[in-house]
C-alpha cells in the first residue's frame, strides 16, 4: 500500500482542529474503501463524507451495450430503451461518477483509492476510512507543532 499525503496548495487555510472535516473518497471496482460503502454525501461526527465511484460511467456503458444485436440501427434503439428504462438509482450512480471524475481532475487524483481530506491533503492507497482518518490526524498534528 502507497501512502502519499500531499498539500494541495491550491487550497489556502489549514483546517481547525475544531471544525468538521470535509472529506472526499474516490474509489473504483477494483479499490473499494471500507467505511464509505455508500455513495453520495453523508454526515458524521467527524464532518461530511462524500464518496465518489469513479467507475459508475463505465459501469452504464457495460450495461448498455451489453448483448446489442450486429444490426446498427437495431442496437441504437435498444440503446435508446435502455437509456430511456433508467431508474433514479442508476441515474444517481452515473451522476455520482460524472461529478467524482470532475473533483478528481480538479485536485489531480491520477489513482484510486484515494481520499482528500479538507480540500487540502491526499492520502493514496489506504482502504480503511477510519486508518486514512487517523493517518490525517496524526500528520496534521505534526505539522500543528
Amino acid at each position: 500500500i502507497l501512502l502519499l499525503v500531499l498539500s494541495l496548495s491550491s487550497y489556502g487555510n489549514e483546517h481547525d482542529k475544531d471544525t468538521a472535516m470535509i472529506i472526499e473518497v474516490f474509489t473504483s471496482a477494483h479499490f473499494p474503501i471500507r467505511g464509505s460503502e455508500t455513495s453520495g454525501v453523508r454526515e458524521n461526527a467527524l464532518g461530511t463524507v462524500t464518496h465518489y465511484d469513479l467507475d459508475g460511467i463505465d459501469q452504464l456503458q457495460q450495461t448498455l451495450s451489453q448483448s446489442l444485436p450486429n444490426n446498427p440501427g437495431q442496437a441504437k434503439q435498444l440503446v435508446l430503451q435502455r437509456l430511456q428504462s433508467m431508474d433514479a438509482a442508476l441515474n444517481h450512480r452515473l451522476e455520482n461518477a460524472g461529478n467524482g471524475l470532475v473533483q478528481a481532475m480538479h485536485y489531480g487524483i491520477d489513482r484510486t483509492p484515494a481520499i482528500v481530506f479538507d480540500r487540502q491533503a491526499v492520502i493514496y492507497g489506504v482502504t480503511e476510512l477510519d486508518d486514512a482518518i487517523e493517518q490525517y490526524s496524526q500528520w496534521r498534528e505534526k505539522g500543528s507543532r
